[in-house]
């Protein structure tokens, strides 16, 4: 594995002015194939609904202090394979989104290719390959600092920005689709409507009655995995920005997939067996 490090900036204060986006963070795997990272500079935004959808009330502002890189596209097959040696997909195709990869293998993957650029002396100092968490997904999905507010990521028509199902009005011809195919969002991220459900950090429950949370990362404890963002499977009500699921960590399905971040490390959390998850 070779690597191409940009120069790594400084970290901004949430409130501070919009400033130039970063230079990506790119990690070359083998044979060539990369992993594209774009920066997300700290911010504010308002998460939640108004809405009487389940799970997305109450309304409340997050506030995002540290910048932190996230994956262009969620992770695919050839990115998988050259990490992990194995590709577990339902539908073949080396740009095509992983899947078939539970949440728990997600983390795995993460680790793993934390070890592998921390041996080459190529990380940031604190800093680690791992999931988003639903705070950072979501903030990244809506455009960051460049958000112009819309449902989906990338645009008001599902059709522009997003592989879905949906009875007989979807477009993905019920399968995985290669990444990048649809337009990107305000930061250039693609995929974050649609194609695959993406595993985030956080434990699933409903949002806390508060106002406000700064850096947030979900409950100390459960029993489901946050999911963002719908999938090929699902109607474009799922493929909603504001909209969100959750599994048993070990639920294995071919549209349930994953996008790297790389930023400081979160800490180690328990389930309720009082075990420790696989975290890094």
């Amino acid at each position: 594995m070779s690597y191409t490090m940009p120069p790594y900036p400084e970290l901004r204060a949430a409130d501070e002015a919009e400033s130039p986006p970063k230079p990506p963070w790119q990690v070359e795997l083998d044979s060539g194939v990369v992993i594209d990272l774009l920066s997300v500079a700290p911010g504010q935004y308002n998460r939640g609904s108004k809405r009487l959808f389940a799970g997305e009330r109450p309304l409340h502002r997050v506030t995002i202090t540290r910048l932190f890189w996230i994956g262009r596209f969620p992770v695919t097959q050839e990115q998988y394979r050259r990490v992990e040696g194995n590709n577990p997909a339902h539908f073949p195709g080396d740009r095509r989104p992983v899947e078939m990869v539970n949440w728990y293998e997600a983390a795995i993957f993460c680790r793993h290719l934390t070890e592998r650029e921390a041996r080459a002396g190529r990380l940031p100092e604190n800093h680690v390959f791992r999931l988003p968490t639903e705070a950072e997904w979501e903030y990244a999905a809506r455009g960051g600092q460049r958000s112009l507010g819309f449902k989906y990521a990338g645009g008001n028509r599902v059709e522009d920005v997003a592989w879905h199902g949906g009875g007989m009005g979807g477009n993905s011809a019920y399968e995985t689709s290669p990444v990048g195919l649809k337009l990107p969002n305000e930061l250039g991220l693609y995929d974050m409507s649609g194609n695959v459900w993406e595993w985030c950090h956080d434990w699933h429950e409903d949002y806390p009655k508060v106002s406000s949370l700064v850096d947030p990362t979900g409950p100390l404890e459960g029993s489901h995995r946050t999911l963002r963002g719908g999938s090929w499977g699902y109607e474009p009500a799922c493929c909603r920005l504001t909209r969100r699921d959750g599994l048993t960590p070990a639920h294995r399905y071919c549209d349930l997939g994953f996008r790297i971040v790389l930023a400081p490390p979160l800490k180690l959390l328990k389930r309720r067996t009082g075990r420790e998850a696989h975290l890094i």
